[in-house]
């Protein structure tokens, strides 16, 4: 049998060049919406009421990741300004696991397309926030919020990443809008 040669030959590139069809992609604001930072920042506007719970299974956090109790409580703040309507969902897409981004993006859907746009929500106050470390990257959170006369309660799991914390979990009640 004869042996047989493989020739090698270029392929045509039919491809056609690269376009691109947007032109600069501008950031979407919303009228009144606040800045989102959840760096490290100072003092808080109004005293909260920190808590680290310490108990004899629990551990110290992670070196290099912020404090907990404060982060937690700029999200928490965060998270219910996106179900009022007052802050966009996408905002909180660096702080905030995938699934539960998802989760609060379709409620703050519902909530506006059920509640008349002429009703301004009450501004969202942090009472306090308690604290504790199950493992060293990780932190279980839970926030007392007030909205005008009404107490909510704001439950958040986060996990270190790098030298950030990410919300893997949240759970918020009583209110209009469970997750």
């Amino acid at each position: 049998m004869p042996s047989a040669t493989l020739a090698v030959r270029s392929v045509i590139d039919s491809r056609p060049p690269d376009r691109t069809w947007l032109g600069p992609v501008a950031p979407v604001r919303v009228p009144g919406q606040p800045p989102l930072d959840l760096g490290p920042a100072g003092p808080p506007a109004r005293p909260v009421h920190l808590t680290q719970v310490t108990a004899g299974w629990l551990t110290a956090p992670r070196p290099g990741l912020p404090p907990a109790g404060r982060w937690a409580a700029s999200l928490s703040v965060a998270l219910v300004e996106v179900l009022q309507g007052r802050r966009a969902a996408a905002q909180l897409s660096r702080w905030v696991q995938e699934d539960v981004l998802a989760r609060v993006a379709l409620v703050e859907r519902r909530r506006r397309a059920s509640v008349p746009r002429s009703l301004a929500p009450p501004p969202v106050q942090v009472h306090s926030v308690r604290v504790q470390h199950p493992r060293a990257d990780v932190a279980e959170v839970a926030a007392h919020l007030g909205l005008g006369r009404q107490r909510h309660a704001v439950a958040l799991r986060l996990e270190g990443l790098g030298d950030r914390w990410l919300c893997t979990a949240a759970e918020l009640g009583p209110g209009p809008w469970p997750l």
